[in-house]
């Protein structure tokens, strides 16, 4: 501010921003007025109206005036570059509030968005987005039956053939699974069949395949609503235990997550239908949350 925006403001009650610190380190929303301002030293004199006391700051130290139409005529701001403190004694002094470091915009993607007949996964890799190499690994994905749709659906806009590299011999381009926020990548495994594998899915340069029919955006299963104690009572339990997986009643919103640590949700057909399993939050002792049915090897 200079001398005459510090002069307009002489008499009125202000409060700053940010608020001074309090003797016990809290802030504190006083009045403070100014009582002098100096155009010889470019310094200005604010008076603590709440408490008493005084300090000398800076034109330079004060970035604007803001009314306050709150409180009304008479009232405003001082937006402050320098932080006032005030010590048990009744002290006042100021310092330079340090600059906030600039943060650099994360990379703009642009993935491929395939529904493997569960959910969306959000595909890239190098080639297709480069920022990709500044993103964290995550833990890595299993692919399970999925692994059909997913390729496919990279052979239809890639016109390139997925294969699975071994995970000490990868000489083709990795492809990543995104999380929705874009804050880590994941690679994905796969083995013969749809099985639990260590082979990751890459990308080569040689042209895709043809392939007699390909299942790429297959429509999501069917919900269908149950109780706790279907899985068991279907024989559904006993069903997947048996080629080892393990079943598990997950939160709705807690679902995602679940995912990063390996758990899919349950999919079998019945009737030339794909059904997924879901208690509603209105059954008794399940509300607030919906459960949904995931699995995971074991």
């Amino acid at each position: 501010m200079n001398h005459e925006q510090f002069g307009r403001c002489a008499g009125q009650t202000l409060r700053l921003e940010p608020p001074a610190v309090g003797p016990d380190g809290a802030a504190t929303d006083d009045d403070w007025t100014v009582a002098n301002v100096d155009r010889a030293s470019g310094s200005a004199t604010l008076r603590n109206l709440t408490r008493g006391g005084q300090v000398v700051v800076g034109f330079d130290h004060v970035r604007g005036y803001d009314t306050d139409p709150a409180r009304g005529r008479g009232f405003g701001f001082l937006n402050m570059l320098w932080q006032i403190r005030i010590a048990r004694d009744g002290t006042i002094t100021s310092r330079p509030i340090p600059a906030r470091p600039s943060v650099a915009p994360g990379p703009d993607f642009h993935p491929l968005i395939v529904n493997d007949g569960q959910a969306d996964r959000h595909l890239t890799w190098a080639s297709r987005d480069h920022g990709v190499a500044l993103l964290p690994d995550g833990e890595p994905r299993q692919l399970f039956e999925t692994f059909i749709a997913v390729c496919d659906a990279l052979r239809v806009d890639t016109m390139r053939e997925p294969q699975f590299d071994a995970p000490s011999d990868i000489r083709h381009e990795i492809v990543w699974e995104l999380t929705p926020d874009r804050r880590s990548k994941h690679k994905l495994l796969g083995g013969m069949g749809g099985r639990h594998g260590t082979a990751v899915l890459v990308l080569t340069h040689n042209r895709a395949q043809p392939r007699p029919e390909h299942v790429v955006n297959v429509a999501p299963p069917e919900v269908e609503t149950v109780d706790l104690e279907f899985p068991a009572r279907s024989g559904l339990q006993a069903e997947l235990e048996t080629i080892g997986f393990r079943l598990r009643w997950v939160r709705e919103d807690q679902a995602a997550r679940r995912r990063d640590q390996g758990w899919e949700p349950v999919v079998v057909e019945r009737d030339g239908r794909r059904l997924t399993f879901r208690v509603p939050s209105a059954m008794p002792a399940v509300d607030p949350a919906a459960l949904v049915l995931m699995k995971r090897r074991a």
